[in-house]
């Protein structure tokens, strides 16, 4: 379905939830500024209420993203010191007052990385309705004290008609996508007849696609927000060169 050959100034979608969208839009048209950005949430962030108690019982904090920060902060919950899957989630729980160590990777890097560490105490992961990698789960039987509360919600959201008509066109569109969720749920919306470039924060990414055509797809060689950033601009800077008639090669 896919015109993997269409002549025209690319488009680069971003489906992440709306406060990361934005962010990530923000840092996109400032390092190419003739991009065409669009933003499109597939999910909601919808906040659920967490009792005191569990962060009263708990002697640490483990973050598996921002939305998980964001959540603490919502609910005024005392500081405590915290573990971080990545940079950008330690940078925000560090910006909001917290001691944050990051595990510069995905949940497998935070379990490793804190059983490495062997931190004593009780550990709560504040995480969303929709999650992978059981990392509470995982560490308590590495010998870490850990729980979880499920701290928000990702509703699923469709697509607006401005990201349909981008994605029914002649133009590239670039999109990345940082979870098998998003994969699923923007498989779902289609198919599309726009040339796609996915940018992958991991196999199980690209394997949730499913059979949707692709021009193509890169995994990001280490799974975080920054790799996933400059694999974007990559794949933009791919786009452009196809259609300036140069080839993708």
């Amino acid at each position: 379905l896919n015109n993997c050959d269409a002549a025209m100034a690319p488009v680069i979608l971003l489906t992440r939830p709306a406060e990361d969208a934005t962010a990530l839009a923000g840092r996109i048209r400032a390092a190419r500024p003739e991009a065409r950005v669009l933003v499109s949430p597939l999910q909601r962030i919808d906040d659920l209420p967490v009792p005191p108690e569990a962060f009263a019982r708990a002697d640490g904090l483990i973050f598996t993203s921002r939305n998980g920060v964001r959540a603490w902060q919502r609910a005024g919950a005392p500081v405590r010191p915290c573990y971080c899957v990545g940079d950008a989630t330690a940078a925000l729980a560090r910006a909001a007052g917290l001691d944050a160590i990051s595990a510069e990777g995905n949940a497998d890097a935070l379990v490793a990385r804190m059983q490495a560490d062997a931190p004593g105490g009780r550990w709560l992961h504040l995480r969303g309705e929709h999650a992978r990698g059981a990392v509470a789960g995982r560490l308590t039987t590495k010998g870490v004290r850990a729980s979880e509360v499920v701290a928000y919600r990702q509703a699923a959201q469709e697509l607006d008609d401005t990201a349909r008509a981008a994605l029914a066109g002649p133009a590239r569109v670039i999109v990345p996508l940082y979870s098998p969720r998003s994969a699923r749920l923007f498989a779902a919306a289609g198919p599309f007849g726009a040339a796609l470039y996915v940018a992958a924060m991991s196999a199980e990414v690209t394997a949730a696609l499913g059979p949707m055509v692709t021009c193509r797809c890169e995994v990001v060689g280490h799974p975080d927000g920054e790799h996933m950033f400059l694999a974007t601009l990559r794949l933009f800077a791919e786009a452009q060169r196809v259609e300036g008639g140069q080839g993708a090669e």
